[in-house]
Formats: C-alpha cells, structure tokens, sequence
C-alpha cells in the first residue's frame, strides 16, 4: 500500500474517511454516523470516529424559577464578513458542584442563525412548554449582555431582563482605561445600583478624557449602562432568585469550538446546520438516532392507501356497469342496432 493511500489528505471527503470508495453509496447508518460525528470535528475527521449514543431529558418538570441565558459566536462566511450564531439555554439554576466549580442543573440549548428573531423566541419558548409545567414557572429571567435581539426574547417571554456583570466590567474596563482611579469609582457607583452617581463618574471622565478616541469610548460605556440600568438595577431587586450568566464559556463550549476557534470559513446553512446540531447534541441527543429516525418512511399514508384500494375498485366496478352495460337500448329485442351497442359494451377497458 503506497504512502498516499494510507495518509488521507485534508480535502479527501468524509466518505473516504469512512472507508468508501469515490461514488459508493453510503448506508444510511454511515451517513448517519457521518452527521453525528461532523457536529464534533471536520467532515474529514468525522468518517473515522464512532458515534456514542446519549440520554435525553426527563419529561415536563415544575420549577418556580428558571433562568435563559444567551450569547452569540461571530462566525466568518466564506463570501466575506461574518455571521451571527446564536445560542440560548436555560436552566433552573445551580446544582451540585464539582468541587469548586458551580454547576447549572438541566440546561436546554437552543442555537442557529436565526435571522428572523421571533422564530427564535418561539423555539426557545416551545422548549421551556416541553419541559416544563408552564404554570409552575413564578419567574424567568432573561440575562445577557444587553443586544437587541436578547432584549427581544426576554419581551417575548415576558421575563426580567439581567444585564450580564461580565459584560458590565468589561465595558467599564475598557472605556476608562485611562483614568483607573475614576474606572473604580464607576464600579462602585454601579454595584451600589446608583445611577445618579455613576452619571457623575462618567462626566468627570469626559472632561479627564485627552483624545477623541477617549471621548468616544467615555459616551460608549454611558450609553451602555443608561440604555440597560434597568437590566443592572434587576440585579437589586431580584437578588434573591439571580444568578450569575455564564453565557460566554458556554458559546465557547458548544459554537466556538466547531464554528470559529479555527481558521475556517462557512456558508450560512452550514452554519446554521452545525449551530442546531451542536445544540441537540449538548441537550443529550442522539445525532445518529436522530437521522435515522428523519430517514425512516412514513407507513401511515401507505397503509391508508393500501386499505383503500379494494373499495375504490369496487367502486369503479359499479361504475362501469352503470356506464356500458345499463342502457336501456340494449335491453329487449335483438336487432342490428343493439347486437352493435352490446358488442362495445364488452369491449374491455383499462
């Protein structure tokens, strides 16, 4: 066996990794297992690894208070520019930890790209309606790092909208960068939950502020936290049932290692494809169940067929005796006439 034959080469398609030859067919549990592994690694990868089957969730649950976090993964296009994967989870908060890390206890994924914002809304609404006693729920929170289309979701679902701390220090950080004495006090003002205060900091930023650049990112982060305080005010008034949003390592965990953490370019479908996938993998499914059971034929329209057709040739049995073998010239005395209309009469037809 030469050297090339052994060692498959990056454009070599996952088919080949699988072991086909160029335009064999593939069993459907190969391309099967092709889709489940794919949503991990490369397609060229994927046709060398097997496919383990996971658990799904229990059936509906009650709980009185969940949690839906959200996040988004920038993931480069192959025209050029780059596309939004989305991602939401929710939870019902912190279970047992490992060690001294905090663990969410039954989270559900919901990701894609999403254009339209409100097909989002309705799934990760239908996936809380599937799991959950909906009357059970007395609180949702909705907590994020304050975009449109987060905002968006937490109006659909009627939830209390919680402005990421994450994002919060984050933006401070890098706004007042160059005045770290005034960036301490804005945090201060901010955890005290005093907009009055942190209004104040951020004017005497402005004035502190040497370049245009540092003006710029003075109004930035003032826009910021005015347009959300509602969002950083929630943290006070729902400080018993809040939790911290850990959206960003989640991202990380389920899009970034598939999408955009390699130098790789993607369609939006694909995109879309491998965000969904991901996702249903992360919430405990089969992939590979999963295909198989989307490849499986519907019997049901079948069977009603089948059950169908003696009595629809009963019916257009009777039929043809009413057409060709009741006429009322072809009843009584023999002549030409009728012996000429009986003889067609009995012509068979198909």
């Amino acid at each position: 066996m030469s050297h090339n034959s052994r060692k498959l080469r990056w454009w070599q398609p996952a088919s080949l990794a699988a072991g086909l030859q160029p335009h064999a067919k593939a069993g459907l549990a190969v391309r099967a297992n092709l889709v489940d592994s794919a949503t991990d690694v490369s397609y060229r990868k994927a046709g060398s690894l097997d496919n383990h089957t996971s658990c799904s969730r229990d059936s509906k649950a009650r709980a009185r208070v969940l949690h839906v976090q959200a996040d988004e993964d920038h993931v480069h296009r192959q025209e050029g520019g780059a596309a939004l994967a989305k991602l939401v989870y929710t939870t019902e908060g912190y279970g047992p930890s490992l060690g001294k890390r905090k663990c969410l206890s039954n989270v559900r994924y919901t990701a894609g790209l999403y254009k339209d914002n409100e097909a989002l809304c309705q799934d990760v609404y239908d996936g809380i309606d599937s799991d959950y006693d909906i009357d059970s729920i007395e609180k949702l929170f909705v907590s994020g790092d304050g975009a449109l289309w987060i905002k968006g979701l937490a109006d659909y679902l009627g939830a209390v909208f919680l402005l990421d701390r994450y994002h919060i220090n984050k933006c401070i950080n890098e706004s007042l960068a160059f005045c770290p004495e005034l960036r301490s006090e804005l945090r201060q003002a901010v955890e005290g939950f005093d907009l009055d205060a942190a209004k104040s900091v951020l004017k005497r930023a402005r004035k502190k502020a040497a370049t245009e650049s540092e003006k710029e990112r003075v109004a930035r982060c003032r826009k910021y936290l005015v347009g959300n305080w509602d969002g950083i005010y929630a943290w006070k008034t729902e400080a018993p049932d809040v939790i911290g949003c850990s959206a960003e390592g989640h991202v990380s965990h389920v899009l970034s290692a598939r999408l955009s953490s390699r130098p790789m370019a993607w369609s939006e479908p694909g995109a879309d494809r491998i965000s969904k996938l991901r996702a249903m993998k992360a919430n405990g499914i089969s992939i590979r169940d999963y295909v198989l059971q989307q490849a499986a034929p519907d019997l049901t329209l079948t069977k009603a067929v089948r059950y169908d057709i003696p009595s629809q040739r009963e019916q257009l049995r009777k039929v043809s005796w009413e057409v060709f073998d009741n006429m009322p010239a072809l009843r009584g005395s023999t002549s030409s006439l009728r012996r000429a209309l009986r003889a067609i009469s009995t012509i068979s037809t198909i």
